[in-house]
């Protein structure tokens, strides 16, 4: 996500807080500044919003931890001025581990919440005014964790209660249509809070539009994992790939790049792939070593790769939740072909166009060219040929053609 600024990481997890957060630093400060205009209000007041989204850290990290047993790793926890989000790397695949991911947060805050009450207790015989927020500070986190437990458990899709209510569907329907039904009373929800926000706190209106985003984009995953229902990642991967060598000077896959639409190039080293090149690896070598410098200098030797036998929906979230352009398809080693956000969203769109038509129909490896569901099985990658005359050159500039 743009616009952050990285705070350090606990339990591995990046932790990280967006730029407009410092919008809501601002906002409280002025508001206890008008309340009580003295130095020692706003810090107060700042101290106070800092602990609620430490709270918040911690809300999102036993999302994070409990997903993480489960075999499902965070990319990262931003937060922002309406709360925190955790990005999982993919959704648990069973639904009661859905379920307990969901209720992980509300748990610890209910938990907080416990020892909030069991801390009062312990200071003596607690009046009912005691617990009341405003008469200490422990009582008001006793509240604020009473709040954000309840809140999330409101059934608005994707909030906490919205995937619980999913995962709970899920059990006795199918995952896309428990999905399909849980945006859609996510975005009634998201309504509410839109139209009570409005007349009561532009905070909650602020929540409401998230929301309906949030559960728009989700529905339109759902009807996208339908569209790959039954699909390999052979069946969309691109087996016309052009490659580079490590020994190769940058200017060839420079020479590529401008020829042809791919940007990113397999580096292969005999029929092994020993790498890849990202177009901006490519392109901050270029700044820092020229064209003539090796693509062994500029290339991630570390990186990801597909089978070939992989769900298609699987390996698309993984190309979106790392913002990636493509993944290597590979094969003991050998580079087979490359599955590209691109080509995935060329799939959708087909299969939008087959299911208007009447009657409707959908993909399926029937309709799929034989080339797309087999592949390569071997043998050398293509290299990249020679520019052709007139082509781009590094070293001479092209020239326009003459005038008539």
């Amino acid at each position: 996500m743009r616009w952050t600024l990285r705070l350090g990481r606990v339990a591995g997890i990046p932790i990280q807080v967006h730029a407009t957060f410092l919008l809501l630093v601002a906002w409280v400060a002025w508001i206890y500044w008008r309340i009580d205009p003295t130095i020692t209000s706003v810090r107060d007041g700042v101290v106070f919003l800092l602990v609620v989204f430490g709270i918040v850290v911690l809300h999102e990290l036993s999302h994070a931890l409990t997903a993480r047993a489960f075999g499902v790793g965070t990319t990262d926890i931003t937060l922002l001025p309406i709360g925190g989000i955790s990005r999982l790397e993919r959704q648990p695949e069973r639904p009661h581990q859905e379920l307990l991911v969901a209720l992980a947060g509300p748990a610890l805050n209910y938990v907080l919440a416990a020892v909030c009450l069991a801390v009062l207790l312990a200071r003596g015989p607690a009046t009912p005014e005691a617990l009341l927020p405003g008469q200490s500070f422990v009582a008001d986190l006793l509240w604020v964790n009473v709040a954000l437990g309840t809140f999330n458990l409101l059934p608005a899709f994707p909030m906490d209660g919205g995937r619980a209510l999913r995962a709970g569907l899920s059990m006795v329907t199918t995952r896309v249509r428990a999905t399909r039904i849980a945006a859609f009373l996510g975005k009634v929800m998201a309504a509410v809070f839109v139209v009570v926000g409005l007349m009561w706190s532009p905070v909650l209106a602020l929540i409401g539009f998230f929301v309906w985003l949030a559960a728009s984009a989700e529905s339109a995953t759902a009807d996208m994992q339908r569209a790959m229902e039954g699909l390999a990642v052979r069946d969309a991967m691109i087996t016309e790939v052009q490659t580079v060598a490590p020994t190769d000077p940058l200017a060839s896959p420079v020479h590529l790049m401008l020829s042809s639409f791919q940007q990113d190039f397999p580096v292969v080293e005999g029929q092994r792939i020993v790498g890849m090149l990202p177009q901006e690896a490519l392109l901050e070598g270029l700044v820092r070593l020229g064209h003539a410098g090796p693509v062994s200098a500029v290339m991630a030797r570390e990186f990801q790769a597909a089978l070939p036998e992989e769900d298609l929906f699987e390996v698309a979230g993984r190309l979106r939740g790392r913002a990636r352009r493509c993944l290597p398809v590979v094969r003991d080693g050998a580079l087979l072909g490359v599955v590209t956000i691109d080509n995935v969203a060329e799939l959708l769109r087909v299969h939008a166009a087959l299911e208007a038509r009447p009657g409707g129909m959908r993909v399926t490896r029937a309709l799929l060219p034989a080339g797309s569901s087999t592949g390569t099985s071997g043998g050398e990658p293509p290299r990249p040929a020679a520019p052709a005359p007139g082509a781009w050159s590094l070293t001479e500039p092209r020239q326009p053609p003459p005038s008539r």
